[in-house]
């Protein structure tokens, strides 16, 4: 049943509806999607029921789907044993857990549910705290299974990502995506929030605009007259409504920042939010998903995307479920286009061939491996069970998984067969392909493994030896400079090439005349790196007055840059990027509040951690910046950069034990980092303990069995202290090898050795 009287279509409905505490509608009188139901009833009642209509909703006998009659769940941390147990007082619904929202205790508590959160493949439960905050409970209902389950891993109580903590925090972390034209509205003075919503759930004008105009129209000329398109975004007509539909969809479908609280529909995605790279915490180096990203970096990666693909080619835009059956014996909604006779006047470069046959997928028709979306989207699982499709809509690459450890959809599906594993899977792929791998498909497959091998090898580029070095550089060059690659690619290796230093630059700085905005953000925040380079201050000066908003922020542009991490002073993100460029500056003792305010707001906030340590150092303030690594340290007792980072301090605060155990820790924990074994060993030789300290040089050596380059430095230390060790005869040999790879130092340790050969030579009779 529709919701709306239809007698009453033409009234603006007010937005005068309460939430039970501080959450609360905005006080404008806009209408709403029950306003647009007279009209447009086939469409509001294809909207009712779907997950954006109840996206977010009070706390209701109605909407509440959990059993809160059920038996407590039992769960772990670590060896502790928690409880959770659940009940119902007339309308209300309890949950009692462990946290306590005023001081962040670990003891149980009552916790009223307020609001649910989200309605398949699990709900999740919001309350309310006295500051405007709301929190997401940490156990979720399985609509499936109908059962609770505890959403793990979860950190213990007082920690950022605990359920009570700011990282939690439905305002700062969920809330724009799940209400319609939603404000935050945080006020850092008071740490509070004061958020406001037009509707509390998705409704139409989240994707068609506030439609005032639109309705007045209506209104005005009565029942029958259509109001002009340009009343309101719509998307059928369009010159590019694939792009359009993008604009459109990306804001809530990505993983990203926003720059602004003011997005609209029909606005530029880029002109109010900076979207994530293809970083290593979120995706694999092939651009496969790895954490949540919420299908935009995925898709906009795919060749459909490239070819004018659309999301309402396969989604109903308001029910917002497939527009055709898929599944187990029913490919139809991908062989509409992927035939042997595809619609050629939209897609004039799609092959025409039969693609629903064994001869293509090699598996039995109607199974579930012959779904297409079987090997081109596999799924992960988020939240426990959630299983969201990847849309870059890649081919399966187990050659790639055997080298770099990606997953693919082979191994996935047979994972209990351990005789069928990657080998296996690449092997039956080269078996297939055969003679059927025309020129573009064996191009597409160069090109795809190029990419994911230089992103492997970039991102984990202190492990690189000088020769990998070079080509990395060199094959980076390549993929920024490719204007055929995705964007997202593009821009990713611009920031990645960035990594290389200063010698970068003459590869990133014409990219911000880039035609692509993404890749102009990308230069923009890399030039950033490098204050001090010739020429680039004017440069970051031209791209503070580009016509996108997001290459505004990364280059700076004061208006935009106060704008955007105002809007976000609850991140603690926010203040440490504000930090590095007051550090940039020369502003060090705004340098250090900034980076003092992400600790007050996460004290477990890791970057700012390391970068305030080498500020105090630099500053002569080593014991304060020892005890804050110690203190985190002793937060994060298995994380090897902070026992680094300590036992290095230590080393120039003059205190040898204490270095040298926290370096060993470091080693310990980081047993493939060669100057790790470096610095260890110099603390070992310190201390007098020669053969341990040989030890862990020849450790860092082997590390570079075949690039003697970059192992020069742990060489030379090994020389040195076979010297001292009076083994002359070695530590020559080993002067020698460094002297032929050209290190400078070489020569003055052959002429040392030379000099005390002499004098330890005996003269002739």
């Amino acid at each position: 049943m529709i919701r709306a009287l239809l007698l009453l279509v033409f009234a603006l409905a007010s937005c005068s509806e309460t939430s039970p505490g501080s959450l609360r509608a905005q006080s404008e009188n806009h209408p709403t999607s029950e306003t647009c139901a007279a009209c447009h009833s086939d469409i509001f009642e294809s909207w009712q029921g779907s997950h954006h209509d109840l996206a977010m909703q009070h706390a209701t006998p109605s909407t509440v789907l959990g059993d809160f009659s059920a038996a407590p769940l039992t769960w772990m941390r670590g060896d502790e044993v928690h409880t959770t147990s659940f009940r119902r007082e007339g309308t209300k619904f309890i949950m009692r857990t462990e946290g306590d929202l005023d001081n962040q205790a670990g003891e149980d508590t009552d916790f009223p549910i307020a609001f649910t959160f989200g309605v398949d493949p699990l709900q999740q439960y919001l309350v309310e705290t006295p500051n405007g905050r709301l929190q997401c409970l940490p156990i979720a209902w399985d609509t499936l299974d109908k059962r609770w389950f505890h959403l793990d891993p979860e950190p213990p109580v007082g920690d950022a990502l605990h359920w009570t903590g700011r990282m939690q925090s439905w305002n700062m972390m969920c809330a724009e995506c799940h209400s319609t034209e939603l404000r935050k509205s945080y006020d850092e003075g008071s740490d509070s929030y004061n958020t406001t919503y037009s509707e509390m759930d998705v409704g139409c004008r989240a994707c068609h605009g506030s439609a005032d105009e639109h309705v007045r129209l209506a209104r005005d000329w009565g029942v029958g007259y259509v109001p002009p398109s340009g009343s309101i975004l719509g998307f059928e007509g369009n010159v590019d409504p694939a792009e359009n539909e993008l604009q459109a969809c990306a804001p809530c479908h990505s993983r990203r920042s926003a720059l602004t609280e003011s997005w609209k529909p029909g606005d530029l995605f880029l002109d109010h939010f900076d979207p994530a790279l293809l970083r290593a915490e979120i995706y694999y180096p092939d651009g496969q998903i790895l954490d949540e990203v919420y299908v935009w970096g995925s898709f906009t990666q795919s060749r459909m995307h490239q070819a004018g693909v659309t999301c309402s080619d396969c989604h109903d835009p308001h029910s917002l479920q497939l527009k055709l059956p898929e599944g187990p014996g029913h490919n139809e909604l991908c062989v509409q286009c992927h035939s042997e006779a595809p619609p050629i006047s939209r897609f004039p470069t799609l092959l025409a061939k039969s693609y629903d046959t064994p001869d293509h997928h090699h598996h039995e028709r109607g199974t579930e491996a012959a779904r297409c979306t079987a090997c081109h989207m596999p799924t992960r699982t988020y939240m426990g069970v959630d299983a969201r499709h990847d849309h870059r809509m890649g081919v399966p690459r187990p050659d790639l998984s055997q080298e770099l450890d990606v997953p693919n959809a082979c191994a996935s599906c047979h994972e209990s067969d351990t005789e069928r594993d990657d080998e296996w899977a690449a092997a039956a792929i080269t078996s297939w392909r055969g003679a059927d791998q025309n020129e573009r498909t064996a191009s597409q497959r160069t090109l795809d493994a190029l990419l994911a091998r230089t992103f492997a090898g970039a991102q984990t580029l202190g492990d690189s030896s000088v020769e990998e070095r070079n080509v990395l550089f060199s094959n980076l060059q390549l993929l920024v400079d490719n204007q055929e690659l995705p964007a997202l690619q593009r821009a990713t290796a611009l920031e990645l090439l960035a990594d290389f230093g200063p010698a970068s630059l003459s590869s990133i700085t014409p990219r911000l005349q880039d035609a692509s905005a993404l890749v102009r953000v990308a230069a923009a925040r890399a030039i950033r790196r490098f204050p001090q380079a010739s020429g680039l201050g004017l440069k970051l000066r031209e791209a503070q007055l580009d016509p996108i908003a997001a290459v505004r922020v990364a280059a700076a542009a004061p208006l935009d840059y106060e704008r955007y991490h105002a809007l976000n002073a609850d991140f603690p993100s926010s203040h440490f990027d504000r930090g590095m460029w007051d550090q940039v500056l020369g502003n060090y003792a705004e340098t250090e509040a900034r980076w003092r305010k992400s600790l007050e707001l996460d004290p477990d906030f890791l970057p700012a951690v390391y970068n305030l340590s080498v500020l105090l150092s630099a500053q002569g303030r080593g014991e304060q910046a020892a005890q804050l690594l110690s203190d985190a340290l002793d937060r994060h007792p298995e994380e090897g950069e902070l026992a680094y980072s300590l036992g290095l301090q230590f080393a120039e605060l003059g205190r040898p034990e204490e270095s040298l155990a926290k370096l060993t820790l470091a080693a310990k924990l980081l047993p493939n980092r060669p100057r790790i074994a470096y610095n260890l060993s110099l603390a070992h030789s310190a201390a007098g303990n020669l053969s341990a300290a040989e030890l862990e040089l020849r450790r860092a050596i082997a590390v570079y069995a075949e690039d003697k380059r970059s192992a020069a430095d742990a060489t030379y230390a090994l020389a040195v202290l076979l010297l001292q060790s009076d083994r002359s005869s070695e530590a020559q040999a080993l002067a020698r090898e460094l002297d032929n790879l050209g290190v400078p130092a070489a020569k003055d340790l052959l002429a040392e050795l030379e000099r005390r050969a002499k004098e330890t030579s005996v003269p002739p009779k």
